[in-house]
């Protein structure tokens, strides 16, 4: 069974998305996604676009702690962070995908540094 925590998109959202990625299965490259926390997003995408791979990035340590995030309400509550997200995503790819991701566990721009 999915496991989803958190749901910081709707689910028409989540169809929009899904329906974005499956329109460009006619277009030549690769698919990427740069945020995934337990798969909500991941899991439309790679339905979507199967069977054609999706890179996943995610470092899976939420975001910036700082005052100012914090203060704006952008930062991931530190009691989210206890929980093993990773192994929640995975469990929830494993689950409900044909396994058609790749699994890049950095931070987005140590990712980017390196792609080509």
């Amino acid at each position: 069974m999915v496991r989803l925590d958190e749901h910081w998109m709707g689910q028409d959202q989540v169809i929009q998305v899904s329906a974005l990625a499956q329109s460009t299965g006619y277009l030549s490259g690769e698919a990427v996604e740069i945020g995934a926390w337990q798969g909500l997003s991941t899991i439309g995408i790679v339905t979507a676009i199967a069977p054609s791979v999706l890179h996943v990035v995610d470092h899976w340590k939420g975001d910036s702690e700082s005052p100012e995030a914090i203060e704006q309400g952008l930062a991931i509550p530190a009691a989210c962070l206890e929980r093993d997200n990773y192994q929640i995503f995975m469990d929830n790819m494993a689950e409900a995908t044909a396994g058609n991701f790749q699994v890049h566990k950095m931070d987005y721009r140590e990712f980017l540094a390196q792609w080509s």
